[in-house]
């Protein structure tokens, strides 16, 4: 669960360097490896594990490669105007840099949805991070509050196993919280 983090008292979670030696191309279309149900303790989990490329940016991609991967969470914030809405197998998602979107939008290319507990979804985690499989933008649609912004139309794919929503267990949440009460104490 914390495999190759470091963890130090009073410390956000670290990472170790070594991480760059998996040959996975995070930026690689489909389940790159990965099985629904996949959970994350800290978004350093999905990052380390080559899920999506970035802590900070909720959608995962690279200019010329388009989206490949997206987190779902609170998405803009209630005062935003633009949260995401999460249905389970159709999502409307919110964010930035979406030329990355209109690009996967433009080609029909897969999607991995990884949803994080920050999200107000009855199908988001409890703590940290889940791959819940592939999705495809199926449209987008403007926001009339925001100049700019778009919310993407997304559909789960197919012929894939069920959302597992038995990660994380009821273990791995006590250690989750045992572990993050650990790090906060100075």
């Amino acid at each position: 669960m914390f495999r190759g983090m470091k963890l130090q008292r009073g410390k956000q979670p670290g990472y170790y360097v070594k991480w760059k030696d998996d040959a996975r191309d995070v930026y690689a279309e489909g389940h790159n490896g990965h099985i629904i149900g996949d959970w994350w303790p800290y978004s350093l989990g999905y990052l380390r594990d080559r899920a999506h490329a970035s802590i900070l940016r909720g959608i995962g991609g690279k200019a010329g490669v388009e989206a490949v991967s997206i987190i779902v969470g609170s998405g803009g914030g209630k005062n935003k105007g633009y949260e995401n809405i999460d249905n389970g197998n159709t999502l409307g998602y919110c964010g930035d840099d979406t030329d990355l979107m209109d690009l996967s939008l433009e080609k029909g290319m897969l999607v991995r949805v990884i949803r994080g507990a920050n999200s107000n979804s009855v199908h988001a985690p409890p703590v940290g991070y889940r791959h819940d499989g592939l999705y495809r933008i199926t449209g987008k649609s403007p926001i009339p509050e925001k100049a700019e912004k778009y919310r993407y139309e997304l559909a789960r794919v197919g012929n894939q196993k069920p959302m597992n929503k038995l990660h994380p267990t009821h273990e791995e949440v006590d250690e989750f919280y045992k572990q993050n009460g650990w790090l906060t104490v100075n």
